[in-house]
């Protein structure tokens, strides 16, 4: 596998950037569409004390053997004084758009 392909598919696709701003974009509808659950969840953390970076970018081969469906996702722990409260993951289309996402508290 030519690793250097997926990293310049990250690139041109600005996924790292999208990742993150979907980050928010979550973070932001859960405070205001759930205001006790998120109050439980992040309590009276400050945003800007969360650690949130993508750390991992994979490839993902679906509908094994035939790899009719490929995406790619790029996932970013919630971390908070080096605790990780959960994740955020982006699924694209190899084409580069978005196909779905999670947002996962443990």
């Amino acid at each position: 596998m030519d690793i250097t392909q997926l990293k310049d598919w990250v690139v041109k696709n600005t996924a790292d950037e999208r990742t993150i701003k979907g980050f928010w974009k979550n973070y932001e509808n859960y405070k205001h569409e759930d205001p006790k659950e998120f109050a439980n969840v992040f309590g009276d953390i400050n945003s800007s004390d969360l650690v949130i970076q993508v750390i991992r970018v994979s490839l993902n081969l679906t509908n094994w053997p035939e790899c009719t469906h490929n995406t790619v996702s790029c996932r970013i722990p919630i971390v908070y004084k080096n605790k990780e409260l959960g994740y955020y993951e982006l699924i694209f289309t190899v084409n580069g758009e978005v196909e779905d996402d999670y947002f996962v508290i443990y």
